[in-house]
C-alpha cells in the first residue's frame, strides 16, 4: 500500500560528486615553465600562459581555467604576447557570442609586477 518515496531532502540521497578535480584558478598549482599573471585593469583576472604556447584566462579567481578563455599565444616583443582565443567556457557562454572571442586577437603586455610566478 505504502511504496518507498526518495524524498530530495532525506538523507539517503547521495551527495553530488564534483564533476573533476580541478581546483579553482587562485589555487592553482603552477607546472614547470608555466607563468600566471593578474591583470592590471582587472585584478581578479588571472591569465595561465603555458610552455606549450596555449593559455587559459578568467575575469574571476574563482573560476576554473576550463570556465575561462583558452587558445594559442605567441610572443610578439620581450614582454608583449599576442592571444588567439579558440574555445571558451560557460562563464562566457551567455554573455558572448562565439564571434566576439574566437578569432579576436589581441596583444597583451607583460611586467614582473603583474607576474604570480
Amino acid at each position: 500500500m505504502f511504496e518507498d518515496v526518495e524524498e530530495p531532502t532525506s538523507p539517503k540521497v547521495r551527495s553530488r560528486k564534483k564533476r573533476s578535480g580541478e581546483k579553482r584558478a587562485k589555487a592553482y598549482e603552477l607546472e614547470t615553465a608555466e607563468r600566471l599573471f593578474c591583470l592590471s585593469t582587472r585584478r581578479q583576472g588571472l591569465l595561465l600562459l603555458r610552455p606549450s604556447h596555449s593559455f587559459a584566462y578568467v575575469h574571476d579567481s574563482e573560476a576554473r581555467f576550463s570556465e575561462g578563455v583558452q587558445g594559442k599565444w605567441s610572443q610578439e616583443a620581450d614582454s608583449i604576447v599576442r592571444l588567439e582565443p579558440q574555445s571558451f567556457g560557460y562563464c562566457y557562454a551567455d554573455s558572448f557570442d562565439v564571434d566576439e572571442i574566437v578569432g579576436v586577437s589581441l596583444s597583451v603586455s607583460l611586467s614582473s609586477e603583474s607576474d604570480k610566478s
